[in-house]
């Protein structure tokens, strides 16, 4: 039975993508406007599934008074929008 998790798993720590016991171990995740770290990590893959990230229309600026991303519009983390627009397979 195929499992859908939207922003990220329950039971996922998604800053650090230590999964709690319970967690919910899905099929695909659907994460909202950025990656989370933590959902990229190895130890959350088998919780996550497959991630597909899904553009919410956050403007780059709210981004860059957070700090994510530059007044170019370069990201600050690690993941990119375009590393995450690929599956990430289990």
């Amino acid at each position: 039975m195929a499992t859908f998790s939207l922003d990220t798993p329950s039971g996922l720590d998604t800053t650090t993508g230590h999964p709690a016991d319970p967690c919910i171990q899905a099929t695909a995740t659907l994460t909202l406007a950025l990656p989370k770290r933590g959902l990229l990590t190895a130890e959350a893959r088998p919780v996550v599934g497959r991630l597909f990230l899904a553009d919410i229309s956050v403007g780059a600026v709210v981004y860059a008074r957070m700090g994510l991303i530059s007044s170019c519009g370069r990201t600050h983390i690690k993941a990119s929008r375009a590393s995450c627009s690929r599956s990430m397979s289990t």
